[in-house]
């Protein structure tokens, strides 16, 4: 929602008053990437410290604290991800910018219910959920998750140089 916002600022003209203003365009897609980021990060520390206190306040012993929020913090890059094609969404197709919703959706109907569903591995293996290691329960691996943020540097940095390149609105 957060790098959504962009486009909705361009299309209401909010967006000509903040870049008629001493901020490049630049500076105004990373400051909005970087708080997609930030909010991403503190939610899913949130969410970890929350499967803690709930699994001590239900009687569980024996609970790791830095394996469960490491757990959820492993999950980072792919979230990234989707804040990287909403950037490159924005920046390069802003009437497309509703398929960040849809990413969104396909992308926890695949993790949350792939398995599930019965779907083929290979369609399950399309969310940047799916190559990451399921830490704790899995050995932690850097590799899956360094090659996401990879993608992500190029999907941010393509959909910046986009939006560089095009009129508002």
């Amino acid at each position: 929602a957060c790098v959504t916002r962009l486009h909705g600022e361009e299309e209401s003209g909010r967006g000509e008053l903040v870049l008629a203003a001493a901020v490049s365009r630049t500076r105004w897609v990373g400051a909005t990437v970087a708080v997609a980021c930030a909010g991403s990060l503190l939610l899913l520390l949130t969410s970890g410290l929350g499967l803690v206190v709930g699994y001590v306040l239900g009687g569980g012993e024996g609970v790791s604290l830095t394996e469960v929020v490491g757990g959820q913090l492993s999950y980072l890059p792919a979230v990234l991800v989707v804040v990287g094609v909403a950037v490159l969404l924005v920046g390069a197709r802003p009437r497309a910018v509703p398929l960040a919703w849809v990413v969104v959706a396909a992308v926890a109907v695949l993790a949350l219910l792939g398995q599930s569903l019965g779907l083929p591995e290979g369609v399950e293996r399309v969310s940047p959920f799916a190559v990451l290691p399921g830490v704790p329960v899995e050995p932690f691996d850097p590799v899956p998750g360094a090659v996401e943020l990879v993608v992500v540097a190029l999907l941010v940095g393509v959909g910046t140089w986009a939006s560089r390149r095009r009129d508002l609105g």
